[in-house]
């Protein structure tokens, strides 16, 4: 195991990049101190169609916090609360990144150990060790990047056949040289877990994995989370329903499904490890932050109708939990305001969007794809209903306008500008305001 002075708090690779109609009456019944301030912060986040699901808030083991806005099934009017299932989408790397600190214990595993003891066949796993796949600095492209990903991601997919399409495929930079995200490392990590422990990745979390925090409620993601799957859609509802999908490419890297309930107690048992000075600091799947002078950990998820959001921190054991069952970046968001609610500090709530109208004729000047590096694009067509926008991977979401020349992504949470040319002519996207996406056709 790694060991870090107590006080260090570090980062392994981690990279962070209501619906109108529906009664808030659905808000939990259960009466906690924060509750209040908690309703009036999340409540525009559901009235923009950014949010439904349940968040929560544990101080010392006690939960001082929990609403809940929304539906776990919209259409049948279904409750939702601390046991409701989620997809929890990339959550489920902290996860792997125990169970190789559990096999690390029983060494059986090293941070040092070449990826090549577990899988020889794969190309360069000589110069890839445990600790690169970890903090996402071994070079291997995440699979979301890949233009081949649709072929792969459409079918059941096992961890051998993943590792024999991603092993050809060019390392994006030398083991170690840099930092990037990558999924596909922490697939590679639950290979490497298969291989070590003789067990299945989900078997070896159920049976020394989910025991150390006591949990009872998550598991293996197979489209069958207690709460459905929604995502930004045109229309009086918002939302659109995510068809079922095969997740098995998602194993080890975003397959799990958790509630409320687990995930503040596996919060709480991280805070717990992280303060034990007998044990070594270990902060692999998470990532590392201070806000506010508040030192804590977090990571966040996004799967097709789902995202997640997790806060630890050790020095108050506080804990904050957003599940979402609306596949939006906003988790992220409001997990900041509900963090700064529980330590009394204020909280901004988002301004309710109000709809722009553009006319046909114009809405075909934003119609093209845009370039966000070398390689990547997005593209944006003209729906029925309005402009949609589609990243390298995905579904076609709405790109709401909200103003003149001004758009809004729900999905990744973020505002889309536009820039012109002297004649008019949309010449690029600015993606948060800020950062120019070229057209390039």
């Amino acid at each position: 195991m790694i060991a870090h002075q107590y006080g260090k708090f570090l980062l392994y690779g981690f990279v962070v990049i209501m619906l109108s109609g529906c009664k808030p009456a659905a808000t939990a019944v259960v009466e906690h101190g924060h509750n209040v301030k908690l309703q009036e912060f999340v409540k525009p986040f559901y009235i923009n169609k950014d949010f439904s699901g349940v968040i929560a808030v544990s101080q010392h083991g006690k939960i001082t916090g929990e609403v809940v806005f929304g539906f776990a099934d919209f259409d049948r009017r279904e409750a939702i609360g601390l046991h409701t299932s989620f997809h929890i989408a990339s959550i489920t790397k902290t996860f792997t990144a125990t169970a190789i600190r559990h096999l690390m214990a029983q060494q059986q595993v090293s941070l040092d150990d070449p990826l090549a003891k577990y899988l020889p066949n794969f190309p360069n796993a000589g110069k890839i060790t445990i600790a690169h796949l970890l903090e996402h600095t071994s070079g291997v492209p995440d699979y979301w990047a890949l233009p081949d990903v649709s072929e792969y991601s459409a079918r059941e997919i096992s961890l051998g056949e993943l590792a024999e399409w991603l092993g050809p495929k060019p390392l994006d930079y030398e083991p170690g040289s840099d930092n990037a995200y990558s999924n596909s490392g922490y697939a590679l990590l639950a290979a490497v877990i298969e291989q070590a422990s003789g067990q299945k990745y989900h078997d070896y979390l159920a049976q020394h994995v989910y025991p150390l925090a006591g949990l009872m409620e998550t598991g293996e993601f197979r489209n069958d989370a207690d709460a459905l799957g929604y995502s930004p859609a045109y229309g009086s509802s918002g939302i659109g329903r995510n068809a079922a999908y095969d997740p098995s490419i998602l194993v080890g890297a975003g397959s799990l499904k958790s509630t409320a309930s687990d995930l503040l107690a596996w919060c709480e048992a991280f805070n717990a490890d992280f303060l034990n000075q007998e044990s070594p600091i270990f902060l692999y799947g998470w990532g590392a932050r201070n806000e506010n002078n508040h030192r804590h950990a977090e990571q966040s998820g996004r799967n097709p109708g789902f995202s997640a959001h997790i806060r630890a921190y050790p020095d108050s054991n506080t804990c904050v939990v957003v599940l979402s069952n609306i596949e939006s970046e906003s988790v992220s968001a409001i997990g900041a305001g509900v963090a700064a609610i529980a330590f009394n500090e204020k909280a901004i709530p988002p301004l309710i969007r109000s709809t722009y109208m553009i006319s046909e004729a114009e809405l075909t000047d934003f119609v093209g794809r845009f370039e966000i590096f070398p390689g990547n694009v997005i593209e944006v067509k003209n729906g029925m209903e309005g402009l949609l926008l589609k990243g390298q991977i995905g579904s076609f979401l709405p790109l709401e306008a909200i103003g003149e020349d001004e758009f809004f992504y729900r999905q990744l949470y973020t505002s889309v500008g536009v820039e012109r040319d002297p004649s008019g002519t949309v010449t690029a996207l600015m993606w948060g305001g800020t950062y120019r996406m070229p057209r390039v056709e």
